[in-house]
């Protein structure tokens, strides 16, 4: 994903999404862990953190970074994801 980024964007684009990436892993780690209202938070955050990779996703379409293929495969996954997430949650109510 970052390969396709220009250089230019690269730092601020390709960077934070992949910094967005690792956190949001990180709090379903964290998320694993815990229990309670603790958890539900977690995984509120990660809904959240999955919403700013899907604008930047979209972003990085519209300024032709890369394909609308691609661009489909990412929001696929993206998603899934964040369906995962949800039922996860579901689940604690």
């Amino acid at each position: 994903m970052l390969a396709r980024i220009p250089k230019s964007q690269r730092f601020f684009l390709g960077d934070r999404m992949q910094n967005i990436l690792t956190d949001t892993l990180e709090l379903f780690i964290e998320a694993y862990y815990i229990s309670g209202e603790m958890k539900k938070e977690k995984l509120r955050q990660a809904n959240i953190h999955l919403e700013k990779l899907r604008q930047f996703n979209r972003l990085c379409f519209e300024m032709g970074f890369y394909s609308s293929l691609k661009f489909q495969e990412l929001s696929r996954r993206i998603d899934e994801i964040g369906r995962m997430n949800g039922g996860w949650l579901k689940s604690l109510s």
